[in-house]
């Protein structure tokens, strides 16, 4: 969930985008492996900026939680969904079928995100633009008119993650567990199997459940964002100013600001987590759905 409230952030997330090649003038990938045994009421979850939505386990899409900036629009009322994302003012939706279907929210049609064509098995949304792992493993991205992708994942890779950072930028998890971000050749090191981008901060899981958050952060402008706690990681989770994580049992743990609440996690097993501006959402292991901090802080 991204969107910038002040220039200082601003300024200081610009150099940081540059350092990933990434445009500053531009989500949450979750590695799904499309399990069809899930129980409960709740299958997946995404938090945005205005709204959070989500794909109850009969298929259909809900968004439980809205702000006072405008409905979720014209959500699709089928019933065959695995996916949802959510960026800042449109969301799309994945179908069993693979196809993608985008809207924007309740007074915000200017510049809507289009659907693309093709076929996907994962998609990622950013404020401007979408992308998307299609049958092949390859990432292609769509955006908003006058707001084109430019900032490209090697072609020859084959991807099993994604997330798309504010803009015109995406990264992703290739098949070798290496993370790579368009339009530069830097990245972390290490494997990794789940990665989720913020406001100018990712956090990824790696192979052996250490998070490791990046870019480096020496004037702590992310306010602890980007310092995890030891220990292994199942799932992580980037806000704005704050991280969370899925551990081994099944609790959450989160680190960064917490003057709302968005760091304290309820004591519960989850299997899905998402980290918005100043809110937190999680599936637990249930199939319920849990919410702390507070979605219309601004």
């Amino acid at each position: 969930m991204e969107t910038y409230r002040n220039l200082f952030f601003l300024a200081f997330t610009t150099l940081t985008l540059v350092i990933f090649g990434c445009d500053p003038t531009g989500s949450n990938g979750d590695d799904d492996d499309g399990d069809d045994d899930v129980v409960g009421e709740w299958a997946m979850v995404d938090a945005g900026l205005y709204f959070t939505c989500g794909v109850r386990t009969d298929g259909t899409i809900d968004c439980p939680v809205i702000t006072d900036q405008g409905g979720p629009g014209d959500v699709p009322t089928g019933s065959d969904f695995k996916e949802v994302v959510v960026g800042q003012d449109d969301m799309c939706a994945l179908d069993n079928d693979g196809h993608v279907e985008c809207w924007t929210r309740t007074g915000h049609s200017e510049w809507p995100l289009p659907s693309p064509d093709g076929e996907f098995i994962h998609i990622a949304i950013g404020v401007y633009a979408g992308c998307g792992i299609d049958l092949d493993g390859h990432i292609s991205c769509w955006s908003e008119e006058g707001n084109e992708m430019y900032t490209f994942l090697p072609a020859e890779d084959e991807y099993r993650d994604i997330t798309v950072m504010r803009g015109q930028c995406a990264c992703g998890i290739n098949t070798e567990g290496r993370i790579r971000c368009g339009g530069t050749d830097e990245s972390p090191e290490g494997d990794f199997i789940q990665f989720d981008s913020g406001e100018g901060n990712l956090c990824g899981v790696k192979t052996d459940g250490e998070v490791v958050c990046w870019p480096e952060d020496p004037e702590n402008v992310f306010q602890g964002a980007l310092d995890p706690p030891g220990g292994v990681f199942i799932n992580v989770t980037t806000g704005a100013y704050h991280s969370c994580g899925i551990r081994e049992d099944g609790s959450a743990e989160c680190w960064g600001r917490d003057e709302e609440g968005q760091s304290s996690p309820p004591s519960a097993s989850f299997r899905d987590i998402s980290g918005g501006r100043y809110h937190t959402v999680g599936i637990t292991t249930e199939g319920e759905l849990e919410m702390w901090g507070d979605p219309e802080a601004h």
